[in-house]
């Protein structure tokens, strides 16, 4: 309840045995791994993982299948998408140019539709405080199940106590008559007293139907509704875990599972049956301790003409429980192939890369700036008088001559720091084009010279109207098919370390600094200076007032 986007109850998970990844005779790898990523999903229950198939997919030679086992994951994970792409960079080094451009991709192609609730859109539920605005202010969606949303959520009361406290806000549509027994299952549950149980620290209905709230309308609730608030475990769901640990131990796994039957006895002892045990139901904090979380569909023992209903569903439980022993470790068997072919898949393959395409995305991501700046310093004159230079022209040639707009926003950010030639209103109507034109972008499977240009003028109008989020990825995208320009590549690398810097990255203070010196010595753009001072002042506010209050209408009236 505290976090996890997919429900894995409907899938064969339960299986004891996870069938081999082959290639068959008439298939490409492609072809290949994109079957068994089908199987494994659709038929197992598996989540997608790089240690399935790193033993048998070279990253380098094979970037298109490496590229669709990351997008599958990422794409069944989207909320855990940085968490997966962090860890698995660490964990395969080989894997991470594949990595960084599935992430850009996968940020690029979200849905329009953010599930970060606006500052136009205040919605508060709960007992009502003294300004008459319900406890609880709904933040973002954190995931939908079969019985409702939950949402990250700020307590207002606990948050006048000093530091700001959220919470996670389980929204569960009901019917009138349902109201009562519900509530009554969320008090059970906040019996339960266990580290290994996410805590239920309140309960509240919503009133719908033509008497109800404003509240109810925003929330889709057409009769009636009950909140349950939790406290918010910061983790990962068990299925992410599993796939960000490919070298545990059968030993670490059985830790896991004991800890997860020690709250489920918790539970039952409690008088509360889960009823819905699985790998989205059980999130891991940063500690790596498994928090059982979602009991929409709890049974309670003490409820009258339950008794039946209660034996089944602890019965399930613990079936469930021997189903995730099992699941924890079946797809160890390869551990053996994995271990013979460790130095294939490690820096050898790194050394292997065939061209600097893909290998300007390491250097974009891991901190290998000032080799690439050796690169470019070889082939430009670092004394050549930057009053003289055309940066536009020296970086983008004549490529982006057919949209008069977007050419005239990137001349002006790289001359003077600003677009003074538009208003506000039309920088934003420019920035909406070119994002929908950017997702479409990171479909393609190759981009010519001018797409690519686009996509980095793009990057740049993005980071300079605080859009850092989309920069950085549309950058990444820029630079894997600018091999040619490395005025370009030298741009798209200032562009993602802004975005770093703008993002709040302290540490990346002195690569902007010195690749920025570089590209005005090189190109004249001067005008990122005052891009790059926009950016610390901010930062500098930010750090001063702490985090803004957030305005706008309130929908709880």
């Amino acid at each position: 309840m505290s976090g996890s986007s997919q429900s894995t109850s409907a899938a064969r998970w339960t299986e004891s045995t996870l069938p081999r990844f082959v290639r068959l005779e008439h298939e490409s790898v492609l072809e290949a791994v994109e079957r068994d990523l089908r199987a494994c999903i659709e038929r197992s229950g598996e989540f997608p993982s790089i240690a399935r198939y790193d033993a048998r997919v070279d990253p380098s030679r094979d970037a298109d299948a490496a590229e669709s086992i990351v997008l599958a994951a990422l794409d069944a994970a989207p909320r855990f998408k940085s968490a997966i792409a962090r860890g698995w960079s660490d964990a395969f080094p080989a894997w991470k140019p594949a990595i960084e451009r599935a992430l850009a991709v996968a940020m690029l192609s979200e849905d329009e539709l953010d599930e970060t609730i606006g500052a136009d859109e205040v919605i508060r539920v709960g007992a009502p405080l003294e300004d008459g605005f319900g406890r609880y202010e709904l933040i973002e969606t954190l995931g939908t199940g079969a019985s409702g949303r939950v949402y990250r959520a700020v307590d207002r009361v606990l948050s006048q106590c000093g530091a700001r406290v959220e919470v996670a806000v389980k929204i569960v549509p009901c019917t009138r008559g349902e109201v009562e027994q519900r509530i009554r299952e969320a008090g059970a549950a906040r019996a339960i007293s266990d580290s290994g149980v996410a805590r239920v620290l309140d309960a509240g209905t919503i009133v719908g139907g033509s008497s109800g709230s404003a509240v109810a309308r925003a929330l889709g609730i057409r009769e009636s509704g009950i909140l349950i608030a939790t406290e918010l475990i910061d983790g990962v769901p068990l299925y992410v875990w599993k796939a960000l640990h490919p070298a545990r131990t059968g030993a670490q796994c059985a830790l896991v599972a004991s800890r997860i039957e020690s709250a489920l006895a918790s539970c039952h002892a409690a008088g509360v049956a889960h009823g819905d045990l699985s790998p989205a139901n059980i999130m891991v904090d940063r500690e790596g301790a498994p928090r059982i979380v979602d009991f929409g569909h709890a049974s309670w023992s003490r409820e009258a003409g339950v008794a039946e209903e209660f034996s089944t569903q602890t019965a399930r439980d613990r079936r469930r429980l021997e189903h995730l022993r099992v699941w924890l470790v079946r797809d160890l068997s390869d551990a053996a192939v994995r271990a013979e072919t460790q130095a294939e898949s490690g820096s050898a393959r790194v050394l292997r890369r065939r061209n600097a395409a893909v290998a300007v995305l390491l250097l974009l991501t891991a901190g290998g700036s000032y080799a690439w700046w050796s690169f470019v310093r070889e082939r430009n004159d670092p004394k050549a008088a930057v009053a003289t230079l055309d940066p536009t022209q020296l970086i983008f040639g004549s490529e982006l001559s057919a949209d008069e707009e977007l050419e005239g926003a990137v001349r002006g950010l790289l001359e003077h720091g600003g677009v003074e030639s538009m208003t506000e209103q039309d920088l934003a109507r420019l920035r909406s084009r070119l994002r929908i034109e950017a997702a479409d972008l990171a479909q393609a499977n190759n981009l010519s010279s001018e797409q690519q240009a686009r996509l980095l003028g793009s990057a740049l109008v993005a980071l300079s109207t605080g859009d850092a989020v989309w920069a950085a990825p549309q950058a990444v995208l820029a630079a894997s098919c600018a091999a040619e320009h490395p005025h370009r590549m030298l741009l798209a690398q200032v562009i993602a370390d802004l975005a770093r810097r703008a993002s709040g990255d302290a540490g990346s203070e002195a690569i902007v600094r010195a690749s920025l010196t570089r590209l005005i010595e090189t190109t004249g753009a001067s005008g990122l200076e005052f891009v790059l001072s926009s950016i610390e002042r901010q930062g500098a506010a930010a750090a001063g007032n702490g985090a803004a209050p957030r305005v706008g209408a309130d929908n709880s009236r």
